[in-house]
């Protein structure tokens, strides 16, 4: 199995006048030190200047390439929101353009619930609202009777080994070395009442859930360990990265158990607490106390503590609580931490250290493609979904294709910037988890991308300009028909069907709108499809039901519209 290779990396470094980015964030002086300037040296943190950007040492080459990439499209995000953002106010909106640096996509226009909205089906009666109050079925789970022998301390490597390669791959969030080193300690000795209990139990129940295959069962005994594990939270200090990492592997079950909003409380829970400890670092950056000597703060954020949490580990843990926040509140609509307003100086996490243990090479590009993939689709929902749809319809066409094509040409390099192991084509099915992950991290980019012209078509005069774009639109968002009764549980299982389901709802609009006049697949296939999906999960989430009857009733209105079907695809390249 490869890993990440640790070799240093040297480059030709040119002296600058500008200020580093943490100088930039602080918009205070910098003395252009380097390799670090004096604050950064001072405080411990990773110094990055603009002709360097990152602390290459600690890349490889692809790794390298995926940054880059990353770099590319944040400079291109000012030009698009600018042009935007002017025909915007000509029209009297306002648009609120986040920081292109993190990952902050403020709730917008963007989840179905707003396509359902949109006027091509205000003549559709039977169409409810989505809001649900899920507490009542949220605590079910907890509910279920247990007996505390389920939870089995002789079973815990396995199924530490068993997190380690479903879980840890897709969210490095963990020391590896160490939570072996707890799991081996409470295989022997059993269960206390501390953080180490409390996380070895979370990772227990991820892995127990974790993976295809799994049976009712399976899930039982996840549950046990979940429920032992929340017993504990309490007496993890609060405030702390053992506390946040707490409530994001807290958030993780709850999404493998298809309950996004209770998640959404756990995710936020992390945020915050990841929020107010970086804020106490701050106030205390003029030194700290380890048993009462004073420690230097150029040791500070490259030490180890007891619990193994490196400045990698913390790196990486921001990120991934940052990007589940962001990604299920785009979803419900619900406010976020401000996590994403924190000054944070570390763009982009490092890769494990030799202390922590090695990462899956492949795992490792992965977790970096799915952060640089949040923060381009993050910037497209900024740059066009900060306004109500109609305001689409009032900003000129050539303006709106300009800035999609600036956008398309930034999602194609990046895809040509991923790893070989990860890469695709989108007319095939990818053979492993990862890149079936990361093709559809790219579709759902362009279904953003793309939408804002499909409603045009939809609600606008006829402009022969738009129609490439709704033909890009269809090719891409029906790559995953042949897969579509595939879906296991995982992390991602309701957002998948959420997306699945808000896909078919536009393009029953483009039916019933008459703009196009074939479809690449038989639209009463995929809505049977649809259909067996929504039936074998909605016992489990209640707008997955009211989904499959709103469907349903939208479908009853269009199915006399259904067209002949296209069996060859074309190449969006060539429309």
């Amino acid at each position: 199995m490869k890993r990440v290779s640790r070799s240093a990396v040297t480059y030709p470094r040119k002296r600058a006048v500008t200020a580093c980015q943490i100088c930039r964030l602080r918009k205070t002086k910098c003395d252009n030190n380097r390799p670090s300037c004096s604050f950064c040296l001072s405080s411990g943190r990773v110094c990055v200047y603009d002709d360097s950007q990152v602390d290459q040492s600690k890349f490889d080459p692809a790794s390298l390439a995926i940054l880059s990439q990353i770099n590319v499209v944040l400079s291109e995000l000012n030009t698009v929101s600018s042009k935007l953002d002017g025909t915007s106010a000509s029209n009297g909106g306002k648009r609120v353009i986040a920081n292109p640096y993190s990952l902050n996509a403020a709730p917008g226009v963007t989840n179905m619930e707003h396509v359902l909205a949109w006027p091509i089906y205000d003549d559709v009666e039977g169409i409810r609202s989505l809001t649900y109050d899920y507490r009542e079925h949220d605590d079910k789970l907890l509910e279920t009777p247990m007996l505390m022998d389920v939870v089995d301390r002789t079973k815990v490597p396995e199924l530490v080994q068993q997190f380690f390669h479903y879980v840890h791959t897709k969210n490095p969030i963990c020391n590896v070395r160490v939570t072996e080193h707890y799991a081996n300690e409470i295989s022997q000795t059993g269960f206390g009442w501390n953080f180490e209990s409390c996380i070895i139990l979370l990772i227990c129940a991820l892995g127990a859930i974790a993976g295809p295959a799994k049976s009712e069962q399976d899930r039982l005994i996840a549950t046990a360990y979940f429920v032992e594990a929340r017993k504990r939270i309490a007496f993890v200090k609060h405030n702390t990265l053992q506390a946040a990492q707490c409530y994001f592997f807290c958030g993780m079950f709850r999404m493998y158990n298809i309950q996004p909003v209770i998640a959404w409380q756990e995710f936020h829970q992390a945020c915050l607490i990841l929020r107010t400890f970086l804020l106490m670092k701050d106030d205390n950056s003029d030194g700290s106390k380890v048993n009462g000597q004073s420690e230097p703060k150029s040791e500070r954020r490259s030490s180890t503590t007891r619990h193994g949490y490196t400045m990698s580990v913390e790196q990486r843990l921001f990120w991934s609580s940052l990007k589940s926040e962001t990604e299920l509140s785009l979803e419900l609509c619900f406010p976020t931490s401000g996590l994403a307003n924190i000054k944070y100086p570390d763009l982009f996490p490092s890769p494990p250290t030799e202390e922590e243990g090695e990462i899956d090479e492949k795992a490792w590009f992965f977790y970096l493609t799915e952060l640089m993939l949040r923060r381009t689709t993050d910037n497209v929902i900024n740059a066009f979904y900060c306004c109500e749809p109609s305001e689409w319809l009032t900003t000129p066409t050539r303006d709106l294709i300009d800035s999609v094509k600036v956008f398309e040409g930034r999602l194609e390099d990046c895809k040509k910037s991923i790893a070989s192991s990860l890469q695709f084509h989108y007319g095939a099915t990818p053979g492993d988890e990862l890149t079936y992950v990361t093709k559809g991290r790219f579709v759902d980019a362009y279904e953003y991308l793309y939408r804002p012209l499909v409603y045009c078509a939809m609600h606008g005069s006829p402009d022969p300009a738009l129609r490439p774009y709704v033909d890009k639109y269809v090719y891409y968002v029906t790559t995953w028909s042949d897969t579509l009764a595939d879906v296991h549980r995982h992390h991602g299982t309701w957002y998948y069907i959420r997306f699945i389901c808000r896909v078919m709802v536009v393009l029953m609009g483009l039916v019933k709108a008459q703009v196009l006049d074939r479809l690449p697949v038989d639209l009463d296939t995929l809505m049977t499809r649809c259909n067996l999906l929504l039936s074998r999960w909605e016992g489990e989430s209640p707008d997955l039901s009211a989904i499959k009857d709103i469907l349903n009733t939208l479908w009853m209105t269009v199915s006399e519209q259904s067209l002949s079907p296209e069996t060859v695809r074309s190449n969006p390249s060539s429309v």
